[in-house]
Formats: C-alpha cells, sequence, structure tokens
C-alpha cells in the first residue's frame, strides 16, 4: 500500500473517530477529544439505526453500513448526520466521488457541520484534490477552532502542496490539543519528516 493509501485511510479512520454517529475507532479517550458533539445528541427519530449502522461501521461492514445510512436518510432526508454516515460509509468502501456528493447534501442541510467538512475534506485529499481539501478543513476550522481532526487533515494537504511552515502550525496545534493520543503520535511523527524537508 502505497503511503498516500495509508496516510488517506489513516485520515478517514481519525475523522470517523471523531463523528457523532460512530464510536471511536481508534478509541480515543473522551476527556482529551469527543468531537464536536457526542452521538446521544443526534437528533433523531432513529437512534437505534445509527447505532447498527455505527456498529456495522466499526466491524468493517460497511455496505450494510451504506444500507442502513440510506434507510435512514430516506425517513429523514433533512438531518444532515444521516448524510454524513452515508458519505463516510461510501468514503471506506473507497467511492469516494460519491461521498463527496453527499458530504455537500450534508453541508446544504447543515452548512455549519465540522463533521461533514472533514469527511470532504478527507475524501478530497484521497483524491489529491489538495486545494478543495485545504478549503474544506479551513471551514470546518472556521467553525471549531479546536478541532484537531481538522488541523491534522489540514496539516496534511499542506504537506502535499509543499507548504511546510503552515503544515508544522497546524501539527503542533494538534500536539496541544490532544497529547499523548493516537492522534498526536501520527502527527509528532509527520512534523519530524516535515522538518527535515524545510531544514
Amino acid at each position: 500500500m502505497n503511503i498516500k493509501k495509508v496516510l488517506t485511510l489513516l485520515l478517514l479512520l481519525l475523522f470517523i473517530s471523531s463523528c457523532s454517529i460512530h464510536k471511536s475507532i481508534l478509541e480515543i479517550p473522551n476527556n482529551e477529544y469527543s468531537g464536536p458533539y457526542q452521538y446521544s445528541e443526534v437528533q433523531t427519530a432513529y437512534p437505534e439505526l445509527y447505532r447498527n449502522a455505527s456498529d456495522y461501521i466499526d466491524r468493517k461492514n460497511y455496505k450494510k453500513a451504506e444500507s442502513i445510512y440510506r434507510e435512514i436518510i430516506s425517513m429523514e432526508s433533512n438531518i444532515a448526520d444521516g448524510y454524513v454516515g452515508l458519505a463516510t460509509s461510501l468514503s471506506l468502501q473507497n467511492r469516494e466521488v460519491e461521498a463527496i456528493e453527499v458530504y455537500k447534501d450534508a453541508l446544504k442541510i447543515t452548512s455549519d457541520s465540522v463533521d461533514a467538512y472533514i469527511g470532504l475534506g478527507s475524501a478530497l485529499y484521497s483524491l489529491e484534490m489538495y486545494e478543495d481539501s485545504l478549503q474544506s478543513y479551513s471551514s470546518a476550522l472556521s467553525i471549531d477552532a479546536n478541532n484537531p481532526h481538522g488541523h491534522w487533515g489540514k496539516a496534511l494537504a499542506l504537506v502535499k502542496t509543499k507548504r511546510y511552515e503552515e503544515a508544522i502550525e497546524h501539527l503542533n496545534i494538534v500536539l496541544d490539543l490532544v497529547p499523548n493520543s493516537p492522534l498526536a503520535e501520527h502527527a509528532e511523527r509527520l512534523l519530524h519528516e516535515t522538518l527535515k524537508k524545510i531544514d
């Protein structure tokens, strides 16, 4: 597996760990970062369906999760969380082009969805659309400036566009926001690699 695919998968998994409708895949402790809002706060008439879809994501049965999210959307087309879940399940199946459109649908419903912007940034990054990815991460950070996953994703895209000094700033923010976390470990490694590029 090439480094781009590894970083994209890592970015997507880290995003999922913060997403309100999924359990933490990477087990980031709640006292370090719990995402923009908790799963229990999703305003839905179908919380059991969200839990089921989340469980299928955790078990890597992305096709089944996709099916459940499509069912949720058919019943609640006005709630962005269903779209974010569907887009995430599509991305995990390497269907980023479809996922991008679904993330955009979520943002039409709720233009301040940090989860949608971060997921969109990840999907764009995986398609090597780095400038668009940067814009999406910047939008997420304009809503939640302390979102470590937004800073991490932006740092990855900045490295790809050879803006190393800016990338270093965002990696340091990740380290400050969630020290001693799996995300911080990845940020520290990328920080050391990036510092070598500017020496």
